[in-house]
């Protein structure tokens, strides 16, 4: 469903660029983001419903990062060469090429027959009412869910004070204070002008696309070389690691604050993702590993 949404709403890219309307732009962002952001803690929290046992979770994790950087590496050869050579709109035409596929596949090739920890499931009595046989919430259904998404929260907020990790919970996101600058800087570095002061497009095109593909080795690089020295059995090895990224995140982005060049730049990017592929998989791997199933 979150595919199928993500590809009409990237069709609103189209209308934008069409209208020449910025309030547009960032209305169609806000709704592709959501839609991201929804996708994410899906994605995440199956994982170690799947793949329970420690070292194979981390691989899983690993293997979920490298799929991501692939495609970053990928997406980013052919998005700068189709964007330089016949424009923006075929590659957002690409993309919801991409999106719709995914469904397919996920609807089509995935079945959800997954073995997972059993859950007990509590028996009820009396009579059905017709917004329970046609699947509508009813008033008294609303009340109990949102009772309980407030217990839980509780829950969850006595859980992470008392369980001995809980900060780490913190840290992808203050991590993304680091590296979500990225998205401002990276077009200012690859913005190439004419000497008449327009905008190459093609080589600005072609820049971007090289970019988002170091940005994809960099993430690949880094959780593959650091998965050497980590295991998921000793949790504080994962944290060394997150320390690790985080150095990793500081030096790239001294050495990017000193780049005068475009190459540097792709340089500084690569050692700065490197240290994002790090945190963003063992940040995860910390949560997964140590909390409950439940949590």
């Amino acid at each position: 469903i979150l595919d199928v949404m993500a590809g009409f709403i990237v069709l609103g890219y189209l209308i934008a660029i069409q209208q020449h309307s910025l309030p547009l732009f960032y209305a169609v962002t806000i709704l592709r983001s959501a839609c991201d952001a929804t996708y994410f803690p899906i994605t995440v929290g199956i994982v170690p419903l799947l793949v329970p046992e420690p070292r194979d979770l981390q691989c899983a994790v690993t293997m979920n990062s490298w799929a991501w950087s692939v495609m970053a590496i990928l997406g980013g050869v052919i998005a700068g060469s189709l964007a330089a050579s016949i424009g923006l709109n075929t590659c957002y035409l690409i993309d919801f090429g991409t999106f719709w596929l995914s469904a397919v596949v996920l609807y089509f090739g995935v079945y959800g027959n997954f073995k997972v920890k059993a859950h007990s499931v509590q028996q009820t009595s009396g009579t059905v009412t017709t917004e329970q046989i046609a699947g509508l919430p009813t008033a008294n259904t609303v009340a109990r869910k949102i009772k309980s998404s407030i217990q839980v929260f509780k829950e969850l907020s006595m859980y992470l004070v008392t369980c001995g990790f809980g900060l780490m919970v913190f840290l992808k996101s203050s991590a993304s204070f680091v590296w979500g600058i990225e998205d401002i800087i990276l077009p200012e570095f690859a913005t190439v002008f004419n000497e008449d002061g327009t905008e190459d497009e093609e080589v600005s095109s072609m820049h971007m696309g090289e970019a988002f593909t170091v940005v994809g080795i960099g993430c690949l690089v880094g959780p593959a070389l650091v998965n050497l020295i980590t295991d998921a059995h000793r949790p504080y090895t994962l944290q060394r690691a997150c320390l690790i990224g985080v150095g990793f995140l500081t030096s790239g982005w001294l050495f990017i604050s000193q780049a005068h060049t475009f190459p540097q730049f792709l340089a500084g990017t690569m050692w700065r993702t490197m240290g994002s592929g790090i945190v963003w998989v063992n940040s995860t791997l910390v949560l997964q590993t140590l909390a409950d199933k439940e949590i």
